[in-house]
Parts: structure tokens; sequence; C-alpha cells
């Protein structure tokens, strides 16, 4: 917000905004129907699934980025590790399906998926730069498993209690909810990962003193090695400052992504008391099947 120019702008989507929701409010046809969110059900539930979607939207761009930047990954290669959750979430949708049917209610389903999707991202949180595929994979399929409990258990929830006369304007507000809250969570989380990135760079070059014996000997390698190469002392202690610089911008990156994938399990977990806000959500065996 240095620049006036993003000021201004900001002031106009703010005044556009406030503006769009006082004529959405007191239009007797309005496009999207703001007065469903007095369901306390449809809030609740669109509350979670903004919040679920900005993190699973977010580390699904994070972690094979992660793999392509960091631990040289191909395209291809990030695509095959993050495939295989696909199939596991395939498998699982029968069942979430049948435990609806069978009058569980939909609020414990939720809870638990937004327990599993926690813990999957502070799971990838322990990651580190020498892992191996499967280490990445496994993480992924307990996240989408996660998330399975998740996707039809909330829509039961959020439209149970809606009029069935006002369930294509629901439908509507609901669906742009998801989608804003996958945008602005990709959005804030690739912004907030390049700032935590400086910020971790800015304390790891605290230590590179020459008071700290490893980092005086990993500079005595690093020259020593391009000494070898070929080249004077002073080239190779250039290049000797410039691949431990390298190496710092590397560390600082990977302890970026460990922050988002925290940040992204205290999401999931800090949504978890709007669940207990709901009413009892029991569908019939008409709702479950047709979900």
């Amino acid at each position: 917000f240095s620049s006036r120019f993003i000021v201004v702008l900001a002031v106009v989507a703010g005044v556009a905004l406030v503006s769009a929701v006082y004529w959405e409010l007191h239009h007797p046809q309005p496009i999207i129907n703001l007065r469903l969110l007095q369901d306390r059900n449809f809030l609740c539930c669109g509350i979670v699934v903004f919040f679920v979607f900005g993190t699973l939207y977010g580390s699904t761009v994070l972690l094979p980025q992660l793999l392509q930047t960091l631990m040289g990954y191909s395209a291809t290669e990030a695509g095959l590790v993050m495939s295989p959750a696909g199939f596991f979430t395939m498998l699982e949708m029968p069942l979430i399906g049948l435990l609806l049917s069978r009058r569980v209610d939909a609020r414990w389903l939720i809870m638990t998926g937004l327990g599993i999707v926690a813990g999957a991202a502070f799971w990838m949180s322990t990651l580190n730069l020498q892992i191996a595929p499967h280490q990445v994979i496994w993480p992924r399929i307990v996240q989408t498993l996660g998330a399975g409990f998740l996707w039809v258990p909330i829509n039961t929830a959020a439209y149970l209690y809606v009029p069935r006369s006002q369930t294509n304007n629901a439908s509507g507000l609901f669906n742009l909810v998801r989608n804003e809250g996958a945008s602005i969570g990709v959005a804030l989380s690739t912004t907030l990962l390049q700032r935590h990135a400086q910020a971790h760079q800015l304390q790891l070059v605290g230590h590179l003193t020459p008071l700290n014996p490893l980092a005086t000997q990993t500079l005595h390698r690093l020259t020593q090695t391009a000494l070898i190469t070929g080249g004077d002392p002073v080239a190779a202690r250039a290049r000797g400052l410039g691949q431990m610089y390298a190496l710092v911008q590397q560390q600082a990156l990977a302890l970026s992504y460990l922050d988002m994938f925290r940040l992204f399990s205290l999401a999931s977990l800090a949504v978890i008391p709007l669940v207990l806000l709901m009413r009892r959500s029991v569908a019939d065996k008409g709702q479950a099947a047709a979900h």
C-alpha cells in the first residue's frame, strides 16, 4: 500500500463492495440473495468452505511448486506425485454416501474431515529437501481423504434448512463463496510465501558471520572446490560466497513453504468451532442419494 494507485483502487473496491451488499440486501429480486446468510447452517458452511477451499487449493499450488523449484522435479514428475490422491478419494466417496444414508449427522463427518485435512497439512510442514517421492504422496493422499469427508456432508448441512424455492439462489451464493475462497487462498498463500522467504533469508544471513565456525567451514569448503575446478583465489572465494548465498535462498524458501503448510493446518482447525454452531444435519435417504 505504499503506491497511491493501489490505495485508490483499494478504496474504490471497498466502496463498491459495501454498495453491492447494500443493493443486494434491499433489492426485491437480488442477483445474489445475501439474506440466505441468515440461515445459521448456510452461513457456517459458507465460512467453512471458504477456508477449506483456500487451504486445499493453496496446498495444491504450493506442493508441486516446492517439488519443481527446490527438488528438481519436472512438471510431469510433480504431477505423478500428486495424482494418486485422486484415486483414493474416488474410492472413499461411496462410503461417505453410505454414512449419510445411515443418518449419520453431517456435522461429525465435517469435523472429521477438517481434522484430517489439518493433520495432513501439518504432516506436510515436516517435509525437507531430502525426502523421497512417497514421503510427499502419502500426506497428499491423507489430505484428499479428509477433503472427501467434507464435500457431500457440507453440502448436505448447508442446504438442509434452505427453502426449496431458494435452492438455486443458495447454490449460486455457495459456489461464489467457494470460488472466492479458492482464489483468495491461492493469491494469499503465494504472496505470504515470498514474504516469509524474505524474513527467513534475513534470519539465516544473520548467522553467516566470521564468528560462526560452521559458516566459515562451509565457505572454505566451497572456495576450495572452486579452486580445484580452476581460477584464482579471489574468484574462487567469490564463487564460494555465491554458492553459499544460493544455499541460503534455497533454505529460506523451503522454510517458507513449511510455514504455509502450518498456516493451512491452523486455518482448518480454526473453523471447527463453527461446525458446533450448526443445527443437527441429518439428511433423508433421498438427499443422500442425490448428493
